[in-house]
């Protein structure tokens, strides 16, 4: 609505504002993580949940405009997170203290590798984002807000599964690194299953108690919110099983061609979904297509790990 564009702009900078804090804390995550520091994990995602429930607390006290004071305080959390990380790390973890390096083959290397890994990341972002673009043009704000609720729902379920994947993720690079193939492989297996059988325990109770869980949720709830989070939890579902295989896939290094096949799968979302949408096919085919998407790259997980191991 016009009369909310000066809040959505305000709204859009301090996303970015947490977004570039957020990216600051992905090399301390990854040492705490490397280091297998899983108490100081576990207590940080505690604060920072605990401190998002705080934001949430402070909404219904404030009186000001609400949306605007929830990005602001967010951008705030994020901040204090980064903080934290960083106080830790420096403490705890020697390889986390900044001094003059240079080594340009091994920039090459870490650029090449990450800059791979961007493009996946990039194909993922064109997805979600143009998804959620596409159901504005074609349907509106109703879309959109049933698009904001899924994400938030599937974030939160996958939560669960994602959270315990941190712990045997070190574990498969340090094993593919010893060359421990037998130990490695059997990892990955059990990984695998556990992780999709905790996302399963949570996922099939809200799939079958979806209007329950969103009316006692949302005061209002969007018109396609229900198909949408089931959708959406199916593609969760798919995601959980693949993690070890990806992780396995990254110790080896070899991510060039695998990013670029996956990407390219990803990235057919926006073309499939708009043509669909253009011929009147219902709105829910833009998550039907995300999920068939998403058991063909998981095929193709399977493939490429056979043909590098």
């Amino acid at each position: 609505p016009e009369d909310r564009v000066s809040t959505a702009l305000i709204v859009y900078h301090f996303s970015v504002l947490t977004f570039v804090f957020t990216i600051l804390r992905i090399p301390y995550n990854s040492a705490i993580v490397a280091y297998e520091k899983m108490s100081f994990y576990a207590y940080i995602s505690i604060a920072e949940s605990v401190l998002k429930l705080g934001i949430v607390y402070l909404l219904v006290l404030s009186s000001v405009d609400k949306l605007y004071l929830y990005a602001i305080l967010l951008t705030i959390v994020s901040a204090v997170i980064l903080f934290l990380y960083f106080l830790y790390c420096f403490k705890h973890i020697k390889t986390c203290r900044y001094h003059y390096y240079w080594n340009t083959s091994y920039f090459r290397e870490l650029l090449g590798f990450s800059g791979w890994s961007m493009l996946a990341g990039v194909a993922n972002v064109s997805a979600q984002q143009g998804g959620n673009i596409l159901l504005n043009i074609f349907s509106g704000l109703s879309a959109n807000a049933s698009y904001g609720v899924a994400n938030q729902v599937s974030h939160a379920v996958y939560a669960f599964s994602q959270n315990f994947q941190v712990a045997f993720n070190p574990q498969i690079t340090k094993l593919f690194a010893a060359r421990s193939y037998t130990d490695l492989y059997q990892l990955v297996f059990r990984s695998s299953l556990a992780s999709y059988y905790l996302m399963l325990i949570v996922a099939v109770p809200f799939i079958l108690q979806i209007d329950f869980v969103l009316d006692l949720w949302l005061d209002k709830v969007p018109e396609y919110a229900s198909g949408f989070c089931v959708l959406m939890t199916l593609y969760q579902l798919v995601d959980a099983f693949q993690a070890p295989i990806n992780t396995l896939i990254y110790a080896t290094g070899k991510v060039k061609i695998y990013n670029i096949w996956l990407s390219a799968m990803i990235f057919l979302n926006l073309p499939l979904s708009y043509l669909l949408l253009k011929i009147g096919v219902t709105v829910y085919v833009v998550f039907i297509i995300r999920v068939s998407l998403n058991v063909l790259t998981a095929i193709v997980r399977i493939w490429y790990m056979k043909s590098l191991m």
